[in-house]
C-alpha cells in the first residue's frame, strides 16, 4: 500500500491518492497525516482518491474507526471529505455510511469532477450539521 498527499493547484483541498488494499491501519495513517497537514495549512476539504485501492476491512472495524478513532483526529469540525472510488467498486460504501452516521461531512463519488465540485461548494457554504457532532 502506498499513498501520497498533495495540495490542489488552487489550494482549496488536499488530495490523498491511495494505492493498494485499504485496511484500518492504512486508513488511520493517511487520515491522521492529512488531518494534521490540513490543520497546518488551514485546509478543511479533502479528496480521498481510492480508485486504485479497495477497502478490505469488514464492517465492525470500519464502524469502530468511524465512531471511536476519527473523533480523536485533529480534524477541523467543519471539514468536508469526498471519497472518490472507481465505478463498480462498492467496497467503500459502508465507509461512507459509517462516517456520515458518526457525524462527518463525507460523500462517496465515482466521478472526479463531481467530487471536486462538491468540495468546492462545501468550501463556499458551511456544511449543514449531520449525525451526532455539533458541526461536521
Amino acid at each position: 500500500m502506498s499513498y501520497e498527499i498533495t495540495v490542489s493547484d488552487d489550494k482549496a483541498y488536499l488530495r490523498v491518492r491511495v494505492r493498494g488494499p485499504v485496511t484500518i491501519p492504512v486508513a488511520r495513517k493517511y487520515t491522521e497525516e492529512s488531518a494534521a497537514l490540513g490543520a497546518r495549512l488551514g485546509i478543511r476539504s479533502f479528496l480521498f482518491d481510492v480508485r486504485d485501492a479497495r477497502n478490505v476491512e469488514t464492517p465492525l472495524p470500519v464502524y469502530r474507526f468511524a465512531y471511536e478513532e476519527m473523533p480523536a483526529f485533529p480534524l477541523d469540525p467543519g471539514a468536508s471529505s469526498a471519497i472518490l472510488a472507481s465505478p463498480g467498486d462498492d467496497s467503500h460504501d459502508f465507509v461512507e455510511v459509517s462516517l456520515r452516521n458518526a457525524g462527518f461531512d463525507v460523500r462517496l463519488f465515482r466521478d472526479e469532477e463531481s467530487a471536486v465540485g462538491w468540495l468546492l461548494e462545501r468550501k463556499q457554504a458551511p456544511a449543514a450539521p449531520c449525525g451526532t457532532r455539533a458541526t461536521p
